[in-house]
């Protein structure tokens, strides 16, 4: 069982980042987690461990594969009503916040670190991405943002051909979020015409959604129910030399 260590950062002046790193005995690499929504993972309370999202629900299953996880909140000035939306996750601030969690990681051990969002986490990992490419080993996108709206930034208008290092982008066949349309992964592979890497996968099965809201972490947009087979592809998209 991996040890969990709650950490909390100063990144910007007045602001701190909280981070929990849950680290397995012999861990091969770091995956930095990237939630949807607002982002608010609310970890100094504790309540992350009710959140159904896709990537903090699966933590088990990566630590179980050798990876450390490392799961990022909203920064302390975005803990408002509104979280990272309204085009947060895509500014200078919000770079700052995570290349402090890259250097923290790289103080820490030296093992590769991969970023991996889902839903409108993947424009906090596209984005990261595609400015911080130097500092980061790899990035997976799930279930990506397919339209720019008041909330934030479609991850195919991000300057993706900026980024070099290996690229999985994976989607539900059967996504019925109007934001995020499995399509659109066909345009990221497109775009990001400068990865070592580029590898674009759609997923089919699973349980029958819990929510009726299609944008919801318990459906298809969420992998219920297959949840083990889509970690087991990321490990092995990232076992790939």
């Amino acid at each position: 069982m991996a040890q969990a260590k709650p950490i909390t950062l100063d990144t910007r002046p007045g602001v701190t980042q909280q981070i929990l790193i849950e680290q397995p005995e012999n861990s091969k690499a770091n995956l930095v987690l990237f939630s949807g929504g607002k982002g608010k993972i609310k970890l100094n309370n504790g309540n992350y461990k009710n959140n159904k999202n896709f990537l903090v629900r699966s933590r088990q299953l990566f630590i179980d594969k050798g990876f450390t996880t490392v799961l990022i909140d909203a920064p302390s000035d975005k803990q408002d009503k509104l979280g990272m939306l309204k085009g947060f996750r895509n500014t200078q601030e919000h770079l700052e916040d995570i290349e402090t969690v890259i250097d923290y990681i790289r103080g820490i051990n030296s093992k590769p670190i991969w970023l991996i969002g889902t839903s409108r986490g993947t424009e906090s990992a596209a984005y990261a991405a595609v400015h911080l490419n130097d500092k980061i080993d790899g990035v997976i996108l799930t279930s990506s943002i397919s339209k720019t709206n008041n909330k934030g930034t479609s991850v195919a208008d991000l300057s993706l051909d900026k980024i070099t290092v290996p690229v999985l982008a994976i989607h539900h066949k059967k996504d019925g979020c109007n934001t995020t349309k499995p399509n659109v992964i066909i345009t990221i592979k497109r775009k990001v015409y400068n990865s070592s890497n580029v590898i674009i996968k759609l997923f089919s099965g699973g349980d029958t959604p819990i929510s009726d809201n299609p944008c919801q972490a318990r459906t298809y947009h969420g992998y219920l129910g297959i949840e083990e087979d889509v970690v087991s592809y990321i490990d092995d998209f990232i076992k790939l030399p």
